[in-house]
């Protein structure tokens, strides 16, 4: 919408989405007098919605070669189900019909641009050197979840976690569960969306997509990110540290993205990915197109090796900044003992509760529709209850990699214990965790030492003590030597 008196556009006397409002409505009357370069530059800002869609609308009539009408708009916003979202045809009239008509090209090009300034001071007043934006202009809301305290619309995940603990397949069943309008593993049902994924270690054709389908995903709603077109039309592999930009314009063309999956994230990096400075401007289009998207990006990442023990967030491959900027880490733990689950926890939350967790399987499961074919599927558990550590350190499988984790809790248990007569054992745990032992770590250095719980007592609590100070005599004394790492 064009203004005549531009100081009706002053900050304190009109809000931000009221200007929106009025830009979006002498869009919709496609005045003769708007310059396709204003139109294009308005296409490059940051609406809020409603009015993203309006203009998207328009801007999707404007390329194909489409009148702009209220009437032709509002067919395109009925067939992405949002003409009812903005308050039905009529709201587009009333926002149309209070829009002036553009007398000339250069009157359309000198208004066009003025509200575009406009716009820009009310969306980030200047001050000298930097843009700040006023609280006044700013509406407080709260978080909102494609999954409740699990995935947040319009942020930056991570999942981590030892290879073989199945990260993509579990990406792959939360795309399953949106795109179907499934459930979540705590039973939530999923608002019915579309997902978009882009993996550098997996093909299509013989892995993503038929463990998508194994999960129970509709591949109505699933899109795969295949490849870019260079200027002369050249088909090019899709490169995650270049092409955001690129894939955010085709994301836009899709109204109910609900999820962006990257695997692996750290292709998205250039530079050195221990560099805190060089991750974070790598993974700022990730950040930037999660909130212009509104959609959940979660990125695919691994454990650094020999870390087993430490805090999961800790044990993320390559730089804090991973997990610095992620809102949300997920993390994946292997169990060590056959029949026992893997487990997904939270090792991190900026925006919701940490910890606790579920259990999960992986298992072969046929893909319908296509005899003969399986894929690998996600069989969810029980929820779990307790810290992203303690969790992992109670299944973690044990490798190479963790001798020296077990190294320094044997030490630190031999030291601890000494020549005495035992320790609790609540004690000792307690002790433990605050030296930075794990739980898997502690159990392993208690088998390796041999240490022995014994009751203290009939009544008494657990104890721990070295081999050697078994009494001879306790049999009888209410004293009972025990293997279980009580």
């Amino acid at each position: 919408m064009i203004l005549n008196d531009m100081a009706a556009l002053q900050p304190q006397k009109l809000a931000l989405t009221e200007l929106e409002e009025r830009i979006a409505g002498w869009l919709l009357r496609d005045c003769p007098g708007v310059p396709e370069a204003v139109a294009a530059e308005l296409r490059g800002e940051v609406f809020s919605l409603p009015y993203s869609r309006i203009l998207r609308a328009i801007f999707n009539a404007r390329a194909e070669g489409r009148a702009v009408t209220v009437r032709a708009v509002a067919a395109e916003l009925q067939q992405c189900e949002a003409l009812q979202a903005l308050g039905g045809l009529d709201y587009l009239q009333a926002i149309a019909f209070a829009a002036p008509t553009l007398i000339s090209e250069d009157d359309g090009r000198k208004q066009a641009t003025e509200t575009l300034r406009a716009w820009k001071r009310m969306k980030s007043p200047r001050g000298p050197g930097v843009e700040l934006l006023r609280a006044d202009l700013i509406n407080p809301g709260q978080v909102e979840w494609v999954w409740k305290e699990w995935l947040a619309k319009g942020k930056f995940h991570l999942i981590s976690g030892a290879p073989g603990t199945g990260k993509t397949t579990l990406a792959l069943s939360f795309a399953a569960a949106i795109t179907s309008g499934g459930r979540f593993p705590d039973g939530a049902l999923a608002e019915r969306g579309s997902t978009l994924m882009w993996s550098g270690e997996d093909g299509v054709e013989d892995s993503l997509l038929p463990r998508f389908l194994a999960c129970g995903g509709d591949r109505t709603g699933m899109h795969f990110v295949h490849a870019t077109r260079g200027p002369d039309g050249a088909v090019l592999p899709f490169d995650l540290a270049c092409d955001m930009e690129a894939l955010a314009t085709a994301a836009s063309r899709i109204d109910d993205v609900r999820l962006l999956i990257l695997d692996p994230v750290v292709s998205a990096v250039q530079g050195d990915g221990n560099k805190n400075s060089e991750v974070r401007r790598a993974l700022q289009p990730l950040v930037d197109f999660a909130g212009t998207s509104g959609a959940a990006v979660l990125g695919v990442t691994h454990f650094t090796k020999g870390t087993a023990g430490r805090d999961p967030l800790e044990r993320v491959n390559g730089s804090i900044a991973f997990g610095a900027l992620a809102r949300m880490v997920l993390a994946t733990a292997r169990p060590e003992h056959e029949g026992e689950r893997r487990r997904l926890v939270r090792a991190k939350s900026n925006i919701g509760p940490s910890g606790g967790g579920f259990a999960y399987d992986l298992e072969q499961a046929r893909v319908p529709g296509h005899p003969g074919l399986f894929g690998q599927s996600v069989v969810w558990g029980e929820a779990l209850e307790g810290s992203a550590r303690e969790l992992i350190g109670e299944v973690e499988t044990p490798t190479a990699e963790d001798g020296s984790a077990t190294d320094r809790a044997t030490e630190w248990l031999a030291s601890f214990l000494g020549n005495g007569e035992g320790a609790a054992a609540s004690a000792i745990k307690e002790a433990a965790s605050a030296m930075g032992h794990s739980v898997a770590s502690l159990r392993r250095a208690k088998a390796a030492l041999r240490v022995e719980s014994y009751k203290q007592g009939l009544y008494g609590g657990w104890a721990w003590r070295m081999p050697k100070m078994l009494s001879p005599n306790a049999e009888g004394t209410g004293q009972k030597a025990v293997g279980a790492f009580e």
